[in-house]
């Protein structure tokens, strides 16, 4: 079933107005059928991530998330469903669990060795120890002057300036727990970060790094892929396949399961940050459910079929379940583009 981009205003408004019911705690007369009814009684936001989809037919659908299950959970998904009846939009409801930041795993793949030059999808991380991916390599657009007008690398802020340890300016490949050592290892230094932060709506989890002199790139080499095609411009509207390189996994089929997911709950070392306007990634079909990514893969770029790039990887379960940022987000907020 082909969807046009208004299909989807439906399903926009239901899930603005639960996002709204919530926020107030009630639902109002007519969704209960008698009385005012809370729809999450519990103190503190909800357990559930709700966003843009496709059900079974292909039709547009609002997608739940469910983060925990506590007592009362089930009484708040009817009222949503009593909801989602009244306004005709279809249901897609999943359990997704814990989401945490895809950092951190024993060594693992090629990606893991040291890389000269410097490819997408290779280990990368912080002098104090973090493992993480690159993602991409970035330059100024527009003569804007972030990252100092010199090639930048681009990943996640809780690989290149972990949230709990404050900023550093010491960047190695490999990563230290890949064999990386500083400053022998040293390829960048830190230059601008967006860190989550709990207690807030966040959008991004990421970060750029300078690259140092004498510190040659590939820039669009996706090895095991090709070779990246650009940005993607359309907008992703679920169902799409996509790929990514991490450190991990290596090279990985998924297939864009929800975009636009809000109130994603991400369980950090300083706290549980909660994101909006996120991309959700399932492995895609044939893959024998093997993970998108797995911990160790935070901050690979992720491209669609045409190898366009559409978003950069920051969180997921470790099963069913990834999370990107859109990466024309991620672009916009440091003023920069693929090289």
């Amino acid at each position: 079933m082909h969807c046009c981009e208004h299909d989807f205003d439906p399903v926009r408004e239901l899930k603005l107005k639960i996002t709204r019911v919530f926020a107030r705690g009630c639902l109002p007369l007519a969704a209960t059928g008698g009385g005012q009814g809370h729809l999450w009684p519990r103190p503190g936001p909800p357990p559930l991530a709700l966003g843009v989809g496709r059900d079974r037919g292909g039709g547009p659908c609002l997608a739940v998330r469910v983060l925990q299950t506590p007592p009362g959970l089930g009484a708040t998904l009817d009222r949503v469903a009593a909801l989602a009846a009244s306004a005709g939009v279809a249901l897609d409801v999943r359990t997704v669990g814990w989401v945490v930041p895809q950092r951190n795993s024993p060594p693992a793949g090629a990606p893991r060795r040291r890389w000269r030059p410097l490819v997408p999808g290779c280990s990368l991380g912080h002098r104090r120890g973090r493992i993480g991916t690159l993602g991409a390599v970035v330059v100024p657009a527009g003569g804007a002057p972030s990252g100092g007008g010199r090639r930048a690398l681009l990943s996640c802020a809780h690989v290149l300036a972990p949230v709990e340890e404050g900023a550093g300016i010491g960047i190695v490949q490999p990563a230290v727990d890949d064999g990386g050592r500083f400053p022998a290892d040293r390829v960048a230094r830190l230059t601008v970060a967006a860190p989550p932060r709990p207690g807030r709506r966040n959008r991004l989890d990421a970060a750029l790094a300078e690259l140092l002199p004498g510190v040659g790139c590939e820039a669009r080499r996706l090895p095991g892929l090709g070779r990246l095609a650009g940005l993607r411009h359309a907008p992703l509207a679920g169902g799409e396949i996509v790929y990514k390189v991490g450190r991990t996994t290596g090279v990985t089929r998924g297939r864009v399961s929800a975009v636009e997911v809000d109130g994603l709950a991400v369980t950090y070392a300083a706290g549980e940050c909660r994101f909006d306007g996120q991309i959700e990634i399932e492995p895609a079909p044939g893959t024998a459910g093997r993970p998108f990514s797995e911990p160790g893969d935070s901050g690979a770029l992720v491209v669609d079929e045409a190898l366009r790039a559409v978003g950069l990887l920051f969180a997921g379960n470790g099963l069913d379940a990834s999370f990107a940022h859109p990466i024309a987000t991620v672009l916009d907020r440091f003023g920069v583009r693929l090289a």
